[in-house]
């Protein structure tokens, strides 16, 4: 009998025709297609609504050889979402944003990777790949990379495909040759809405039993695969990916009936039409990045929208009446701005109409400067006299420390020159804005910091303002590039986990002061450190309602990518210049006499991203709460 086991041989052994004859007891394969593919008689990419059947035929020509009886003879189809990249994936890979992009998309819904789709290669998406060649592609050796054309991208689209079938071309039975096929094999379209390639493989899969279930529908018979089935007819593609072609494409096109949508969304950038819009600058900009959407004229009923920008963005804005928002700050890498709509139709139900979209690539961040926006009547805009705000009435007690090393056990890191004026700065500038400053600089080992870091845990008192401030050396962990230290006097990057201090430390050190609770809390490190969270969308509340409630945040020099930057004709850091000025009163940018965390930001990053050319941009992430703490400025 030449079962499914023995077909495998034969089919790896294609190449040898003659000895085929005499070595294997069968061999069928299929030259499909020569140029023509036919989809219910078309020549080119045909469009079938959802479960609908869909007849694909095809011409060309089969041959075979067998000794035995009873075997049969399938020809076996794919459909699987279209999945193509331009260029190269992975280790020295091109990596283009967008080609990254769709494979951080695909492995994410095969649960291989589990990192953010933003289009940008790292350690997790490489280990990811390895570990679909190793599983899916069957490789001994992984490389972790994936070309346009080759065994791991056919084992991921293998493994995404949508639906598995195949067509009955022969039973074998002592006797060989080549036969010419003219021959159409049904199918039901996927419910996904999506566009589909169908993909054939060139060697036929023989085993000795029928395969499927026939089931009719519209006078055409569909065969359909057990789950056992899909699963063997897999690895037989995955075996001999090389022989894997494309046979066309289909698109799915939704069978839900949906009522005329009464106007269409339409989207501005910097308040210029899609058509007219050239792609956003990344770098600097004297104007923050600007979207705006509006309607068809003249339609009277209500209307509400809601928006995201992905990555930066998560979830989506609540249901309003907004209809612009703007930007100030976008990491490098590919962005996606969306908007939804609905309206309210006669009988008062709402109704959700397409998405408008706009899809951009930054392959620098772009940084603004800050403008602000108060919104008459809003609940975040009330008319209150900011300027009566008494800081004492706010906070009970203000304290600080300040932590510099200028020195390095370990000779990776160099000296750092300047760090004994950016803290006399800092004893200054907090000093007259009320704060009972300490200060530790110098060779300043880890457990004295984690130990004066824990006496003003317990010191701090329930509403107190609290800033901890860093000026030393950041790196991130060379094993996982989002995991950062700051390093003490006595850190060793090769036993960083031992003698450096991470990020994630100091934040459970910080959460111990919140749960007091502590009013207010800012961490600032003049160093740059990756993970943080940014607010980067326009400035338009006030500051008497964030200064209510309470909260905590990180404030960092720059990203895990950049070098703080030296002022050497001020002898200081950049960072910590413009944050001293920011806190002196020039971040006051509602000019009420008061300064929120999120305005001082706002400066800050400006005016150093401006000084640097680029070269540092600081961040901010929210440890907890909403609140923030605010300083008064006179």
């Amino acid at each position: 009998m030449c079962s499914k086991l023995v077909n495998r041989f034969c089919m790896a052994t294609l190449a040898v025709f003659g000895v085929l004859l005499t070595l294997a007891p069968c061999h069928a394969g299929i030259d499909l297609i020569h140029g023509e593919v036919f989809i219910d008689g078309l020549q080119k990419p045909r469009a079938a609504a959802q479960g609908d059947v869909v007849e694909l035929c095809y011409r060309g020509s089969r041959y075979s050889f067998s000794g035995m009886r009873n075997e049969i003879i399938y020809t076996v189809f794919m459909l699987t979402p279209k999945l193509h990249i331009e260029n190269s994936v992975g280790k020295s890979g091109v990596n283009h944003r967008k080609d990254v992009k769709k494979i951080q998309q695909v492995l994410r819904k095969l649960r291989y990777y589990r990192g953010p789709v933003n289009g940008t290669y790292d350690q997790n998406l490489s280990n990811a790949i390895e570990k679909v060649q190793r599983e899916l592609a069957g490789l001994s050796s992984a490389d972790g990379r994936i070309d346009v054309k080759g065994k791991t991208i056919t084992a991921i689209r293998i493994a995404n495909a949508d639906s598995l079938f195949v067509n009955e071309t022969d039973r074998l039975g002592q006797r060989s040759g080549k036969i010419a096929l003219r021959e159409c094999v049904s199918f039901f379209a996927p419910q996904r809405v999506l566009g589909y390639d169908i993909y054939y493989c060139e060697l036929s899969y023989i085993i000795d039993y029928e395969m499927g279930i026939a089931v009719v529908r519209d006078g055409a018979s569909v065969n359909l695969l057990n789950a056992n089935e899909e699963r063997d007819l897999k690895a037989h593609l995955n075996r001999y990916a090389n022989k894997v072609k494309k046979a066309g494409s289909l698109t799915v096109t939704s069978k839900e009936k949906r009522p005329r949508t009464p106007f269409t969304v339409n989207l501005k950038v910097n308040d210029k039409a899609l058509v007219l819009e050239k792609g956003i600058a990344p770098g600097f900009s004297q104007d923050p990045l600007k979207f705006s959407w509006y309607i068809d004229p003249g339609y009277p009923g209500d209307v509400k929208h809601s928006f995201r920008l992905a990555p930066h963005e998560e979830k989506w804005s609540p249901w309003s009446g907004q209809k612009e928002v703007r930007y100030f700050f976008l990491h490098a890498g590919a962005h996606v701005f969306e908007v939804r709509t609905k309206y309210s139709d006669p009988s008062g139900e709402w109704v959700e109409v397409p998405k408008a979209s706009y899809d951009f690539d930054l392959n620098r961040a772009f940084v603004s400067k800050p403008e602000l926006k108060v919104i008459s009547g809003s609940p975040d805009s009330p008319s209150l006299n900011l300027e009566s705000i008494d800081i004492d009435d706010v906070y009970r007690g203000s304290k600080a420390l300040l932590i510099g090393i200028n020195e390095f056990l370990d000779p990776t890191f160099s000296d750092l020159t300047y760090v004994g004026e950016d803290i006399d700065m800092m004893e200054r500038t907090l000093s007259n804005l009320g704060f009972e400053v300490s200060t530790q600089m110098g060779k300043v080992e880890k457990r004295d910091i984690l130990q004066a870091i824990e006496r003003l845990v317990a010191e701090a008192d329930e509403g107190d303002r609290i800033v901890i401030y860093f000026s030393t050396h950041g790196f991130p962990d060379r094993n996982v590039p989002t995991r950062a230290y700051i390093a003490p006097y006595d850190c060793i990057p090769d036993d960083a986990s031992r003698t450096c201090i991470e990020l994630d430390e100091l934040e459970a050190l910080f959460r111990k002061m919140t749960d007091k609770p502590v009013k207010h809390l800012l961490a600032v490190l003049d160093a740059c450190a990756s993970g943080l969270g940014v607010i980067a969308k326009d400035l338009s509340y006030k500051e008497i309602r964030i200064s209510t409630e309470n909260g905590s945040h990180m404030l960092t020099a720059g990203m895990v990518d950049q070098v703080a930057q030296m002022d050497h004709r001020l002898k200081m850091s950049t960072f910590t210049h413009y944050l001293a000025k920011g806190l002196s009163g020039e971040a006051d940018l509602f000019e009420d006499n008061v300064i929120s965390i999120s305005e001082l930001l706002l400066y800050v990053r400006y005016q150093v991203a401006k000084e640097t050319d680029g070269r540092q941009t600081p961040m901010m992430g929210r440890i907890t709460g909403a609140g923030e703490m605010i300083f008064k400025s006179r």
